[in-house]
């Protein structure tokens, strides 16, 4: 059978750093491709690419033998055949649910109102969720949420779905729900390439395993592949992490989570009419990062599980990005490393998850993470959410334009599109202060920049110390002088009610200080991004000591 997807030598760079390298994948007609690997290597670009998210720097990428890297190409026609589910829901929040769902079969595809009812009813019936037609997002659980996101994708009639890191957000209890709406799917024969770090849902659901590192596809191949991955490399990083690589101390065999009480995994029960396909799935239940210390205090728990899991940005230089090499770098990373040397006595034991600005707080409150370094600007609405330290950075909100716009100021902006990353500062202070101004959001921040670059709008809104650096490395865009609100600290947050971590990390903070820690990072990775005469007091605050 021909390939409906074919990737061949495809390349992706941000910037400099290539994330993608010299891919080739096919995925035939009614598979289910699960693409596996750590963090930061290139799982979910490659997704991004196949739906247009991404701008593709080499070789072929092919949708039912038509090349879609060709200027001729229509991304929006290809998006209604290619839907795409991520780990943040966008909803439209003044939207009710059925709203939501028609908004495209209607305003797209100029479909009849009757027609694109009746099936986006019989779809929220098949979720489980046809009492809640009416409801909006703020009524509905983050499970729910994600499932009339499927939903709606589903009402658009696509050929394939991808779904990148859907349950990563949300809490163990409504993994479930999203699975086995996925779960169906498959079933039915539907093409599905997913990103996930659920190792049981991706062993019970998947045709064909695909293992990435580094940007690279080390791996291809059926589900087996969780058990032992063939190549001595693959084994050697993703894999030797993993739960399913461990041999049980009760059984003596890695083949036993289906029913040992040790990995808590799916129970899986094929289904009879199609080899390998699940018919039903319990939710996997992963190590919970900030579960209930059993002992003495939670700083205990770290030490027992001898790792601290810290949530980072991937695509912000240079406080939190991937190098060349895959490993993360940054001044945010360096902290966490110093953090876990100083807790666990080794820099290298610290695990470093991927974030976006709008997943940093529901990681947190799903216990995904133990701490978030990643840029988190202090604001009421925040603090009433996570438990700020005391802070490392301080941060304004500004807008970056080309250098020959005829935007000079920021009120000349509410005529204007300007583009924000969803769940930053930026983003919660326009929608807020300047609702009529019409905003253009994107889940990560490459993704904004690229859309400023691409001239889908006229201007960036985004932290300036972000701006600051990315207009140095590509000339021909200025920051605007004015500020949008106040200048805020940055702190690394906790879970709500962690008051024992947080102040063990207000006292690091301190220890840093006397040590000058943050000027050495601010030297190593801060200043060269800046212009000559910036001091380094404006941005880093040392020894969590602020003073606005």
């Amino acid at each position: 059978m021909s390939a409906l997807i074919e990737f061949k030598g495809f390349n992706k760079f941000f910037g400099e750093h290539q994330v993608l390298k010299d891919i080739d994948l096919q995925v035939r007609s009614g598979e289910v491709v699960v693409i596996l690997g750590p963090s930061g290597c290139g799982k979910s670009t490659l997704l991004r690419c196949l739906n247009g998210l991404e701008v593709a720097h080499g070789g072929s990428l092919t949708l039912a033998g038509k090349e879609l890297l060709s200027k001729a190409t229509d991304w929006r026609q290809v998006r209604q055949q290619v839907g795409m589910v991520f780990q943040s829901y966008h909803l439209f929040g003044h939207m009710s649910v059925m709203e939501n769902l028609l908004l495209g079969p209607l305003k797209v595809q100029k479909r009849e109102r009757l027609e694109a009812q009746a099936q986006a009813e019989a779809l929220l019936a098949r979720v489980g969720l046809l009492d809640k037609r009416d409801a909006y997002p703020r009524q509905l659980s983050g499970g729910q949420q994600q499932r009339i996101a499927i939903v709606r994708s589903l009402c658009m009639n696509p050929q394939v779905m991808l779904f990148d890191e859907v349950t990563a957000a949300l809490d163990p209890e409504m993994v479930k729900e999203v699975l086995q709406v996925i779960q169906g799917l498959a079933r039915d024969g539907m093409t599905l390439l997913i990103v996930t770090h659920e190792m049981a849902f991706a062993r019970a659901v998947a045709d064909r395993i695909v293992f990435m590192e580094a940007g690279r596809i080390l791996e291809q191949s059926p589900r087996e592949l969780l058990y032992e991955p063939r190549r001595p490399h693959a084994r050697s990083s993703s894999w030797r992490n993993s739960p399913l690589s461990k041999a049980c101390p009760r059984h003596h065999t890695r083949n036993c989570h289906e029913d040992c009480p040790r990995f808590k995994t799916a129970a899986v029960a094929v289904h009879p009419g199609r080899t390998g396909r699940v018919q039903q799935i319990e939710a996997p239940s992963k190590p919970a990062a900030n579960a209930a210390a059993p002992a003495t205090s939670y700083l205990e728990t770290i030490k027992a599980r001898d790792k601290l899991i810290v949530g980072v940005f991937t695509d912000k230089p240079p406080f939190g990005y991937v190098d060349e090499s895959g490993r993360y770098v940054g001044f945010d990373t360096d902290i966490g490393r110093e953090l876990a040397k100083s807790l666990l006595g080794d820099e290298n034991k610290v695990e470093f998850v991927a974030v976006e600005p709008a997943s940093r707080i529901p990681f947190l409150q799903s216990d995904k993470v133990d701490l978030i370094l990643a840029n988190m600007t202090v604001t009421p609405e925040r603090k009433e959410a996570v438990e700020f330290t005391n802070p490392n950075l301080r941060v304004a909100v500004q807008a970056l334009v080309p250098e020959g716009s005829e935007v000079k100021k920021l009120d000349d902006l509410a005529a204007k599109t300007t583009i924000v990353t969803t769940g930053t500062t930026a983003d919660i202070w326009l929608t807020k202060n300047h609702p009529d101004w019409k905003l253009l959001k994107f889940e990560k921040n490459s993704e904004s920049l690229q859309a400023l670059a691409n001239g889908r709008g006229d201007a960036y809104a985004q932290d300036n110390l972000i701006l600051f650096s990315w207009s140095k490395q590509n000339p021909g865009y200025r920051v605007l002088d004015e500020k949008l609100g106040e200048e805020a600290p940055i702190a690394p947050a906790v879970k709500k009610g962690n008051i024992e971590l947080r102040d063990w990390v207000n006292s690091e903070l301190a220890r840093l200080g006397e040590q000058k820690y943050l000027l050495k990072l601010y030297d190593q990775y801060v200043r060269k991004e800046l212009s000559d005469d910036t001091k380094p007091e404006s941005v880093i605050v040392e020894g969590g000591k602020w003073q606005g």
